[in-house]
């Protein structure tokens, strides 16, 4: 992966941290995979894909800082 590519990756966390600045979080969903929106002061999420319902914790950030230098991006 080149640089550029992944200073473009970081530009994705830096949007995803200032939508989370305004409420709102882009998450996967932990049983199908999923991305989709929720609010931050929610208690429980709910995946409109396939209904899976629990606790945000359970929800992992699509994007968050340092994912651009994961090893899945090493051979692109």
């Amino acid at each position: 992966m080149t640089d550029k590519q992944r200073a473009q990756l970081a530009k994705q966390t830096d949007l995803a941290q200032r939508m989370a600045q305004h409420g709102v979080n882009l998450v996967d969903c932990p049983d199908c995979g999923s991305t989709l929106l929720h609010e931050t002061n929610e208690a429980d999420i709910s995946c409109p894909f396939c209904g899976f319902e629990s606790e945000p914790a359970d929800f992992p950030d699509h994007f968050y800082e340092g994912f651009e230098q994961s090893a899945e991006f090493d051979n692109l």
